[in-house]
């Protein structure tokens, strides 16, 4: 069976994850993105499965975007995973139209989208993810 996959581009991109409002963020970079999530090169561990509202930076936007997301897989150091593969898979569960068509657009900036196919790649973990939904509001999270 086929398994819908945005593409996914390349992309160091501050980012910082919040798991409780009000505590301080993690800061961290983002190593790949798309319309459905991102990949994020970390060792601190967090439970598949988790909400986490991420706040980044595009290019292409004048203020940060908050993104609610779920970690969708989390690669840890000794979880037979190489330390340079170690990161975590957020998926985007919600965001509004503005932040989606930012995101698309950045996306669709990218000259060189980081996989193409279907087939898992040998050298990174993969994240598989869903587009975007609308939330509950119309306005900008951020």
């Amino acid at each position: 069976m086929h398994q819908y996959r945005p593409a996914r581009v390349a992309a160091s991109l501050p980012v910082e994850l919040y798991t409780v409002p009000f505590l301080p963020p993690f800061r961290m970079r983002i190593e790949n993105i798309s319309t459905g999530g991102m990949f994020i090169r970390t060792s601190i561990g967090f439970h598949v499965g988790e909400i986490l509202m991420a706040k980044t930076w595009l290019p292409n936007m004048d203020k940060p975007g908050l993104f609610i997301s779920r970690v969708a897989r989390s690669f840890m150091p000794g979880q037979d995973v190489l330390d340079e593969y170690s990161g975590l898979g957020l998926q985007f569960l919600h965001g509004n139209k503005w932040q989606r068509q930012k995101l698309a657009e950045f996306i669709r900036s990218q000259n060189t989208p980081e996989s193409d196919s279907d087939a898992p790649s040998e050298s990174r973990p993969v994240h598989h993810s869903q587009p975007l939904t609308d939330d509950a509001s119309s306005g900008s999270l951020g």
